[in-house]
């Protein structure tokens, strides 16, 4: 096998590589259309503006864990 074959990507690797939802990235997509603004995980915390959280991610008041509600959602979404 080359060097190249190695670094060929499926499809779906390819998407999962290009999400930028981390949950995703790790668990697989729910259904690839559904988004996370109806999980049952999703919360936020207010401040000046509100940060939204995934439960599932850890939260801390840093910025890494802020989550998009328009991100598509993982394998472990359950509507709320």
């Amino acid at each position: 096998m080359s060097q190249p074959e190695l670094f060929k990507l499926t499809p779906e690797q390819k998407k999962l590589a290009a999400e930028k939802n981390p949950m995703a990235r790790v668990q697989g997509y729910f259904d690839g259309e559904t988004k996370c603004n109806k999980c049952r995980f999703l919360c936020y915390h207010q401040a000046a503006k509100r940060y939204y959280k995934c439960q599932k991610r850890g939260i801390t008041k840093g910025e890494k864990t802020d989550h998009r509600v328009n991100w598509l959602a993982c394998k472990l979404y359950e509507i709320v």
